[in-house]
């Protein structure tokens, strides 16, 4: 069509028209039909962003993510698994556990894959999502001892467990605490069982308890600063529910509830 490579619009636009070659092919025809309904101006240039048909004059990133993301309908089970507070690995992986897409026994044996079908855990029932959470007798065990810690009612079904969770009785505070508590079990039986499949090392329930005890007691304490009276309520019902096989360490000068 006659332009050059570096040209820019403005080197076209002469004398209010545009100034290019006759059309010989369709696709010369759609340019010259583009061009032909722009209309240069002296104006300065500045960027317009047109969205859903409205004029933003500022591009904002997080509208334009909501515009792409899919908007599929909220899931009733979304409280239970990205709670505030949680800690951000434990919730992706209980994520993980609801999808059902964790690689469990019984899933690469349908990929083709070679391997035994027996649960790592418990040398009894077979590999699969809903027998390692919580069908398992290990890890049923596991978490039956922290569900009682936090006043949660234990179920050794995934479902009935993940529905609970949804549903939670009590104060905010408690609530916090049996959700973090219960993503942080869920966690730990993957671990373990990760641990028996890859590294040939198996450990006691009182030691993956003790190592949960910490792992909750410190993640308590970083609430102190946003909400130091929840954080207070927290380790102390933590600290009351505490088993003699493990005991925590004695509790530090902590939070005073002041209201």
């Amino acid at each position: 069509m006659g332009i050059p490579s570096s040209a820019t619009l403005h080197d076209m636009f002469v004398r209010d028209r545009w100034n290019i070659r006759p059309a010989r092919s369709d696709r010369q025809v759609q340019i010259q039909a583009i061009l032909s309904s722009v209309t240069l101006s002296q104006l300065p240039d500045e960027y317009e962003w047109t969205i859903e048909g409205k004029v933003w004059l500022k591009y904002q990133t997080g509208t334009i993510y909501k515009l792409l993301k899919n908007h599929a309908q909220t899931v009733p089970w979304k409280g239970a698994i990205w709670n505030s507070g949680g800690v951000p690995r434990h919730s992706f992986h209980a994520w993980l556990v609801t999808l059902n897409r964790l690689p469990t026994r019984d899933r690469l044996l349908s990929w083709g894959l070679a391997v035994p079908a027996t649960c790592l855990l418990c040398n009894q029932g077979d590999e699969s999502r809903d027998h390692l959470f919580f069908s398992c007798t290990f890890s049923s065990e596991l978490w039956i001892h922290h569900a009682r810690r936090t006043e949660t009612t234990p179920s050794t079904g995934w479902n009935d467990s993940l529905n609970h969770m949804q549903s939670l009785p009590g104060p905010p505070w408690r609530r916090k605490l049996q959700l973090i508590v219960w993503q942080a079990v869920i966690y730990s039986i993957w671990q373990e069982r990760n641990a028996r499949l890859h590294c040939n090392t198996a450990k006691t329930i009182n030691t993956i308890s003790s190592i949960l005890d910490r792992t909750i007691r410190n993640k308590i304490h970083g609430f102190r600063d946003s909400n130091p009276i929840g954080a207070s309520q927290m380790i102390q019902f933590w600290f009351a529910t505490a088993p003699s096989s493990y005991p925590p360490n004695p509790p530090l000068p902590f939070l005073q509830s002041t209201d």
